[in-house]
């Protein structure tokens, strides 16, 4: 760890005050730095890097003098991030810019280490900026990619699902089944494309492919009185929110998933009323979410030339 002597959480808990600071572990980052070699990686890069979270945490093991490039879309993300890094006593040096994952401003082979975390799940041609990542990681450097399988959690059983019937069992994962194949086919994504990581790293030309898993939970127990826990409730009920907002879209990529439209009203019926019963549970101090997720961690090796 670097000088700044703070423990990734409580590193993390300085960013923002929602759940994306609390993805991690203390100990499997530790871990991770290890699997790395991030005391060896001079120059790490980071794709998606959003509010510098990820990046953030690593650069806290890397070596003084090294640099971090975080690369993303969003120019107030980017501009946060820069912020933050600044603002607190790093090692390393810390470089955002606003730059589309599928078009890198590197050169071949400039990086030890490129990362990405749940980035391919949203881009246009997630293949292509694998390759990218690829190009840009000098021969004998490492690829990582930290990526979802969102369909797992429609199995998942929190403390309204205990009561499910297999029919509503069945209608959750329908749902979610027809929701991601709509939005594969509409190219607005992929929500479980961690399944599909190794045959990507494969594809790019990688080698020496390994495949761990996050040991992170999302698990929601009450009482509610955790920083953490306030954010698992602000995502739940965020999530709560946005499929009211966005009905038109859901229903969108439902049909273009190959659902059709009088269950997906069924189904839109049956969340808006379980949504209610979540927050009388939050309300009553009584939703319990054990947390079940899904979060692939794929490396990969450029090949020596």
């Amino acid at each position: 760890m670097s000088d700044t002597q703070q423990s990734p959480q409580d590193h993390l808990s300085n960013i923002h005050g929602n759940v994306r600071h609390f993805q991690w572990n203390d100990d499997y980052i530790e871990l991770l730095s290890l699997k790395l070699g991030l005391q060896n990686v001079k120059k790490l890069v980071d794709i998606g890097s959003g509010l510098g979270g990820l990046p953030g945490l690593f650069g806290l093991y890397m070596k003084p003098g090294s640099t971090v490039y975080g690369y993303d879309l969003d120019p107030e993300a980017v501009k946060q991030a820069q912020a933050f890094s600044q603002a607190h006593p790093y090692s390393v040096k810390f470089q955002f810019e606003v730059a589309d994952a599928h078009h890198l401003p590197l050169a071949d082979g400039e990086a030890d280490l490129v990362i990405c975390q749940h980035v391919l799940a949203h881009v246009r041609d997630p293949q292509r900026v694998m390759a990218e990542m690829s190009r840009v990681t000098r021969p004998g450097g490492k690829v990582v990619a930290f990526e979802p399988n969102s369909m797992a959690q429609s199995l998942v059983n929190d403390s309204l699902a205990d009561n499910y019937t297999l029919e509503e069992r069945v209608r959750s994962v329908r749902y979610q089944y027809f929701y991601e194949a709509g939005k594969r086919a509409k190219g607005d994504g992929d929500d479980s494309i961690g399944d599909r990581l190794p045959g990507m790293f494969l594809a790019a030309g990688l080698t020496d492919i390994e495949v761990r898993l996050s040991d992170k939970s999302a698990a929601l127990i009450p009482p509610y009185d955790t920083p953490e826990k306030h954010a698992r409730l602000e995502e739940l009920t965020g999530w709560s929110d946005s499929f009211n907002r966005n009905q038109a879209y859901i229903r969108d990529c439902f049909l273009a998933g190959g659902g059709i439209a009088d269950e997906f009203e069924e189904f839109k019926r049956w969340e808006l009323e379980q949504n209610a019963r979540m927050r009388e549970q939050i309300d009553r101090g009584e939703f319990i979410h054990p947390g079940g997720m899904v979060t692939y961690i794929v490396i990969g090796s450029k090949p020596q030339e």
